[in-house]
C-alpha cells in the first residue's frame, strides 16, 4: 500500500489551512502580542510555553497558540531552545 505518499498532500494542505485559520482568527481578535519586540516575544513564549508545560490552565495554551501565530507572521521561530536554558537552574522547579 502507498496510503502514506498518496496522503501526504492532503496532509500537508490540511496543516497549512488551519494554520491560516488560527492566524486569520488571532488578527481578528486583535494581534495582542503584534506591538511586542523580538525579543520581548521571545520573553512571553517562554513564560507561557512553561506555564502550558505544567498545565496551568488552557489560557497558557491558547496564549501559546496565539504566540506562534504572532512568530508565524512574523516568519520567525519561536525560541524553543530557551525554556531548557535558563541561568537559575531547571525551569520547572
Amino acid at each position: 500500500m502507498r496510503c502514506g505518499h498518496e496522503h501526504q498532500g492532503a496532509r500537508e494542505a490540511l496543516i497549512a489551512e488551519k494554520t491560516l485559520e488560527s492566524i486569520h482568527a488571532y488578527m481578528v481578535r486583535g494581534r495582542y502580542f503584534g506591538g511586542l519586540t523580538e525579543e520581548e516575544l521571545n520573553a512571553q513564549w517562554v513564560e507561557v510555553y512553561r506555564a502550558a508545560c505544567t498545565l496551568e490552565g488552557e489560557k497558557s495554551c491558547d496564549a501559546l497558540m496565539d504566540l506562534q501565530c504572532e512568530f508565524d507572521l512574523r516568519t520567525v521561530e519561536p525560541p524553543i531552545h530557551l525554556p531548557h536554558t535558563d541561568t537559575n537552574g531547571p525551569w520547572w522547579r
